[in-house]
């Protein structure tokens, strides 16, 4: 649940639920025990999201952006959206990572007077959904 908070609360990074999620009150840990199904006393903090990644690895992983899409067409979720009777797949190529030091030699960079920032572009295909929302379909990261 630690992992989805991140998306459903939009937030940016992984210790931010730390400091977000710690001022939010106390339904919180409540609220995450209900999502969850568990009996948790307190609320998981950023590392553990982390330490469970690295324990499972990422086979588990790997093809669950795929069920998970595929599980929202054979639920005609997405249904609404179609275009005569298609689903509609968006482009976008983006500066998707953007940091504030160098982190890898793959870096791209780009100037603002001053300041230098170090990112990396991105290749992202959406499914279209209903009401404007997207489904993130398949990604490619690429450097320079």
């Amino acid at each position: 649940m630690g992992g989805l908070s991140l998306f459903l609360c939009k937030l940016g990074s992984r210790r931010q639920l730390d400091y977000q999620l710690n001022t939010d009150g106390p339904e919180v840990l409540g609220n995450l025990n209900r999502l969850a199904g568990t009996a948790q006393d307190s609320r998981p903090v950023n590392q553990t999201l982390e330490y469970f990644l690295e324990k499972i690895g990422s086979a588990p992983i790997a093809g669950l952006r795929q069920r998970m899409v595929q599980r929202l067409i054979r639920m005609k979720t997405l249904d609404a959206a179609r275009l005569q009777g298609r689903f509609l797949v968006l482009i976008d190529g983006s500066g998707y990572l953007v940091f504030g030091s160098r982190h890898c030699d793959d870096c791209l960079t780009q100037r603002h007077g001053a300041t230098t920032l170090y990112m990396h572009q991105v290749l992202e295909a959406k499914l279209l959904g209903p009401a404007g929302t997207v489904v993130s379909i398949a990604t490619d990261y690429f450097g320079k």
